[in-house]
């Protein structure tokens, strides 16, 4: 039997990375209510859809607007635009979608923005609380921490609605605007291909 010749193939690949981060988030909520991991899987789930609200506006900047988005580190490090909502701020404005600050959806993504912060840069929390009581049983076993419990499921129920519903609201307006742009965008912003894979034989 002869050997064949080496040849070479040439494969690409696309991962959208805020998708997969969005099903983690849905996987990690399941837990946080199934398991004994409870409010551990719930923070975490927290955290994964504000990972993948980021990694949603990073695809989204360099599909409309990549001059920018290739000076990220300039743009969005100013007061006017600075951090994750700051890029929010700048997409919706470059895309005509209107944001109302005071209220849902975007308070929703505030809160997580503000919960987030304080759990990646983490602080010792030093709690005080003067309670009144007539039975010492109804004194409190314990002053839960406010970094580890924001995660109750109204949080997340509201954290995937709402930030489902603005990075939705962006695509649309994006897809108004730059139709040329978005042609190759596909899905919703967590729906859709989670990856493509193409390749060549030399």
């Amino acid at each position: 039997m002869s050997k064949q010749p080496k040849r070479k193939a040439h494969l690409q690949a696309e991962h959208f990375t805020h998708r997969a981060l969005w099903t983690g988030a849905q996987v990690l909520r399941v837990l946080g209510k199934t398991s004994e991991a409870g409010q551990y899987a719930s923070v975490a789930s927290a955290l994964f859809v504000y990972l993948a609200f980021e990694g949603f506006l990073n695809d989204l900047g360099e599909t409309i607007a990549p001059t920018e988005w290739g000076r990220e580190r300039a743009i969005f490090t100013k007061p006017s635009f600075k951090g994750t909502l700051g890029k929010l701020a700048f997409l919706a404005e470059r895309c005509g979608a209107g944001l109302e600050k005071g209220r849902r959806p975007y308070s929703t993504l505030k809160a997580l923005d503000t919960r987030r912060s304080r759990l990646v840069h983490p602080r010792t929390e030093r709690l005080a609380k003067t309670v009144t009581f007539g039975d010492p049983r109804d004194i409190p076993d314990r002053l839960e921490s406010q970094a580890m419990s924001f995660a109750t499921d109204r949080f997340l129920k509201h954290a995937f609605a709402d930030t489902e519903a603005v990075a939705d609201q962006l695509v649309s307006a994006a897809r108004a605007r730059f139709s040329r742009e978005m042609r190759t965008y596909i899905g919703r912003a967590f729906f859709g291909e989670v990856a493509t894979q193409s390749g060549r034989i030399a």
